[in-house]
């Protein structure tokens, strides 16, 4: 019965994992269509594989990392490389 009951409990943590995955999926899929690129998306997880932090301060990390100004202004200036390439 207990390994039945293991069973169980695993298949269930799969659906649940399945479900976000797809809910992550689908949350894509309209900021998508709603005209925001979200094939570079950052997760915690990039942080901490690489450093001991907890989820909070992994998530400052990338919240100043990618508000920086330099980030910002390297964004703009390979849109306008692209828009040139795009025109040429």
């Amino acid at each position: 019965m207990r390994e039945r009951e293991q069973e169980i409990r695993a298949s269930l943590e799969a659906d649940v994992i399945l479900r976000r995955a797809l809910d992550i999926k689908d949350a894509k899929a309209l900021l998508k269509k709603e005209g925001y690129c979200v094939e570079n998306l950052w997760h915690i997880d990039d942080i901490k594989q690489n450093y001991k932090c907890s989820d909070e301060d992994a998530m400052d990390i990338l919240e100043d990392v990618c508000s920086d100004d330099y980030v910002s202004e390297t964004v703009f200036t390979m849109i306008d490389e692209a828009i040139d390439n795009l025109n040429h």
